[in-house]
């Protein structure tokens, strides 16, 4: 409301996602998107293009939540698209990982592993640590299906200790706050 107020269209539509996202883990996904369309028409308004990517992940976010797949990846791939376009590796390397894994729930194991080693790779330059965790999984979880167990298991150990490395980081931050 304040943000209403004042006039401040980003501050509304950060607003906006934020409820999205809480609908969305509420499982309240009509209202997630609800939000979340709102959002983006308002980042769209502004012209904020890497918010637009975000809000279009979003989207697509809830959209393979509810198992409408082919929706989702039309989000994923707008939003990797305007990604593209603005350089941000973020949203790529996000938008990259998402659509490996709308592939490999599809059953398409060869084409999730090649998004998710783009999705990796950027993530990897970039120190994008939790999207390497996911991408890394999502390998782990095609090679599995292909039964390349090795590799299968090598993706799994590397998203593990990327996640191990993200705990001990907020764990110390944690600590470190309570001293």
């Amino acid at each position: 409301r304040i943000f209403e107020e004042i006039g401040d269209k980003p501050g509304i539509a950060y607003v906006l996602n934020s409820a999205g996202v809480t609908h969305c883990l509420q499982g309240n996904y009509a209202q997630a998107l609800e939000q979340y369309r709102k959002s983006l028409r308002t980042f769209e308004e502004i012209g904020d293009k890497a918010s637009i990517s975000m809000a279009l992940n979003n989207i697509g976010s809830v959209h393979d939540s509810q198992g409408n797949y082919i929706q989702a990846l039309e989000q994923y791939q707008r939003s990797l698209k305007i990604a593209q376009e603005i350089g941000n590796t973020h949203c790529m390397a996000m938008a990259l990982n998402n659509i490996g894994v709308i592939h490999r729930l599809q059953g398409d194991y060869n084409l999730a592993l090649q998004f998710a080693e783009r999705a990796t790779e950027i993530a990897t330059k970039s120190g994008y640590r939790e999207i390497l965790s996911r991408a890394r999984t999502n390998a782990g979880k095609a090679y599995f299906a292909l039964e390349q167990f090795v590799q299968a298991h090598r993706s799994l150990d590397q998203a593990i200790a990327t996640i191990e490395e993200l705990r001990v980081q907020v764990a110390g931050g944690e600590r470190e706050q309570q001293q």
